[in-house]
């Protein structure tokens, strides 16, 4: 863990980090401008923003007007004109076709993800990040992983139970999650690559929570050569995208860090906020997930509060130049 006051204020580190913002057809656009408006606003108008599309029509495109950087790239199109909503392997494939290409064409070091319902509320994130990636040992993802926020174990169970049916040799394991007819050849794939996780310190099943994370240009890399990423069979996987580049990440000889500090300033839960949006901002949290939750008023009115806050800010700053 952490101590946060002894990790901030090293703004060189800003420069080399980019931003990633995956959405999909159910997005609603304006929302979505709003999260690349709230990490513009506190990591750099001038920052390098690729929203990752994955509708079918194009209908993020406008948003390259929020900044200098913001770039809508489409995902790739796996399946001849499939353009049904991407989930779990699927998704996982498309995302790690689409970072081979921006690792291409855009010169970044660090790749801070945001879920399309997650928001920035400050910088510290890059302080904090840079830190853990000096001084862990060979760090690919950084993210909420084993531990919570509060410090309390992340139960697994779901992943363990998903990533066993896709490596047992028994095709029938458990037919509600795959298909008897496509488990052997998916087997084909994540029996050997799971076992070069293990073999490099992955536990299987246990897998980072999705809403943000950081990837290191040097997985992305490492993860760009890998064959399995143009393997359809992995379209089939029932486990999420955030589990399979949990396994990728080891298997690729890296490791995945839990962002944790005191006082806490990643915030990352399914569905829901830690806290109240209020409470959020008196601690000084960095960055959060989800906005998308009616015990505080719903995604519309959660995102106003977190608006108003950055016009306050603004407010005084422009007060202060004055």
């Amino acid at each position: 863990m952490l101590n946060l006051q002894e990790h901030l204020d090293t703004p060189e580190a800003i420069e080399r980090w980019a931003l990633f913002i995956p959405t999909g057809p159910n997005v609603v656009p304006s929302f979505l401008a709003d999260t690349v408006e709230s990490a513009l606003f506190h990591l750099g108008e001038d920052r390098l923003v690729i929203i990752g599309d994955d509708s079918a029509d194009h209908r993020f495109d406008r948003l390259a007007n929020l900044g200098p950087n913001v770039v809508v790239r489409q995902t790739p199109d796996l399946n001849e004109g499939d353009k049904t909503y991407s989930t779990n392997g699927k998704l996982f494939l498309k995302k790690a076709q689409l970072f081979r290409e921006l690792i291409a064409e855009f010169d970044f070091d660090r790749l801070l993800s945001l879920d399309d319902d997650a928001l920035v509320l400050n910088n510290r994130i890059i302080d904090v990040a840079e830190t853990l990636f000096a001084s862990r040992e060979r760090p690919g993802i950084l993210g909420r992983y084993m531990l919570d926020h509060n410090f309390q174990p992340t139960p697994f169970e779901a992943q363990l139970e998903k990533m066993r049916a896709q490596i047992s040799r028994n095709p029938l394991i458990n037919p509600k999650l795959i298909s008897p007819s496509t488990q052997p050849r998916l087997r084909q794939v994540m029996r050997p690559l799971m076992l070069e996780a293990v073999a490099n310190g992955y536990t299987m099943g246990t897998s980072y929570i999705g809403g943000s994370n950081v990837f290191s240009r040097e997985f992305l890399e490492a993860l760009a050569n890998r064959p399995e990423i143009d393997n359809l069979a992995i379209l089939d996987s029932p486990s999420g995208d955030d589990d399979l580049f949990t396994v990728f990440c080891y298997a690729c000889g890296f490791r995945v860090y839990d962002i944790l500090t005191d006082p806490p300033i990643f915030h990352i839960a399914w569905r829901k906020l830690t806290m109240s949006p209020s409470d959020l901002d008196a601690i000084g949290a960095s960055v959060v997930h989800s906005v998308r939750d009616p015990e505080f008023g719903g995604e519309d009115q959660i995102r106003r509060f977190f608006r108003a806050k950055r016009h306050d800010q603004d407010q005084g700053s422009m007060r202060k130049v004055d």
